[in-house]
């Protein structure tokens, strides 16, 4: 039983991290949105301001993705 609890313990390590990194990205993409927000008026062209948020949050999103990945295999 105890081998489990600790891996069940580095299991909710892992996730209280990746909660941790999926926070500090979802601020990263509000602040990349904002800015593309200001570079552009919204209504002047929504193309170019939509798709590079959409870019970076793709970017950002497989990056966190793989980081995870790499917690939970590390750690368990």
């Amino acid at each position: 039983m105890r081998g489990v609890n600790s891996t069940h313990q580095k299991l909710i390590g892992v996730m209280s991290q990746a909660k941790t990194v999926g926070t500090k990205v979802m601020n990263e993409t509000k602040t990349i949105g904002e800015k593309n927000h200001s570079i552009k008026s919204w209504s002047q062209n929504p193309l170019i301001s939509s798709q590079g948020t959409m870019k970076a949050m793709k970017n950002k999103t497989m990056k966190v993705n793989y980081g995870v990945k790499r917690l939970i295999f590390k750690s368990v």
